[in-house]
């Protein structure tokens, strides 16, 4: 998903990792958009608390930016953010998760801004149809 943004033309303020985990792709914001606020959001505490330490080792090899990723523990469905507060909201394989996603996707459409971006993986019907 991080390579898809660079067919994209935007220098955001605020980007949003929706179902961070541990934080791993959230540092890869922070490496892409040195400037922004990297939020990573996720529905366990115990994940997020990781996100400090993982920015913490990264900046020690010398690969990580700083300031590094926020955690911030909340679901999809109930976003602590106000309207049109972020420019771009990932969510990589997260949104599966959701226990309603249709207002997980309101939540993310609400808080993101005109001319933001939502960029999202989800598992589809046929996958592992096989």
């Amino acid at each position: 998903m991080l390579s898809r943004l660079d067919l994209v033309r935007l220098s955001p303020a605020v980007v949003l990792d929706a179902g961070a985990g541990t934080g791993e792709g959230a540092e890869a914001l922070v490496q892409r958009y040195p400037g922004a606020r990297v939020v990573a959001l996720d529905l366990s505490w115990r994940l997020l608390r990781e996100v400090p330490r993982l920015a913490g080792w990264r900046r020690w090899l010398g690969v990580a930016a700083s300031p590094h990723p926020l955690p911030l523990c909340a679901d999809f469905e109930r976003l602590p953010l106000r309207d049109a507060s972020v420019d771009v909201v990932m969510s990589n394989l997260a949104l599966n998760w959701a226990t309603d996603l249709p207002a997980a996707l309101c939540e993310l459409h609400r808080v993101t801004r005109p001319g933001g971006l939502i960029m999202m993986t989800v598992l589809g019907p046929d996958t592992l149809r096989e």
